[in-house]
């Protein structure tokens, strides 16, 4: 039934003669697809996810990989400085593979985000998913080295910045004075 209704969905699109992004279950299913649709990677966030780019990008798809990118996934600590370890490419494929690869998407979901948290969730997730979307791992190890980042915490966040100098510059007055 699922099949019928996106196959349903794809003929409308392919009439209408538009582009069209599917997730991967489609792919998976057999579902027929032009060679032009995009399948969205989302499942697999222990890795098998690279089964799936290189079989979708073997296939002569284009791909985008979600996976690994669900900024709604709870953990505690700092989370964000994994999202930069994910190459896009990570998978066993040909140059010509590699170069249907589109990027990356960070994803929301709701069951555990809702307004009183959504800023903590994505802000720097999002910002690690697209910086490595579009640059290789060996061109953004800088980036994590913190200073940049930085910059862009006192750019895009100044009272949050202002807020962590006055506890660093008081915490350095107690040190002084004892």
């Amino acid at each position: 039934m699922t099949n019928y209704k996106i196959l349903g969905m794809v003929d409308i699109a392919h009439d209408l003669k538009k582009n069209y992004v599917v997730w991967e279950e489609v792919f998976v299913n057999g579902v027929k697809i032009s060679n032009e649709t995009v399948v969205e990677v989302w499942k697999g966030r222990s890795g098998t996810w690279k089964d799936t780019m290189s079989a979708v990008t073997k296939s002569g798809h284009k791909a985008i990989l979600a996976s690994p990118w669900y900024l709604n996934l709870i953990s505690y600590g700092v989370d964000w400085e994994g999202y930069y370890s994910i190459e896009p490419t990570d998978f066993n494929g040909t140059n010509a593979q590699y170069e249907l690869v589109m990027g990356g998407s960070a994803a929301m979901w709701g069951e555990y985000v809702d307004g009183t948290n959504i800023l903590q969730r994505i802000w720097p997730r999002a910002s690690a998913v697209g910086k490595t979307s579009f640059f290789f791992i060996s061109e953004i190890t800088s980036y994590i080295s913190g200073t940049t980042l930085e910059r862009q915490i006192r750019k895009f966040c100044p009272r949050s910045a202002m807020a962590t100098e006055r506890v660093a510059l008081q915490d350095a007055r107690q040190r002084s004075s004892s």
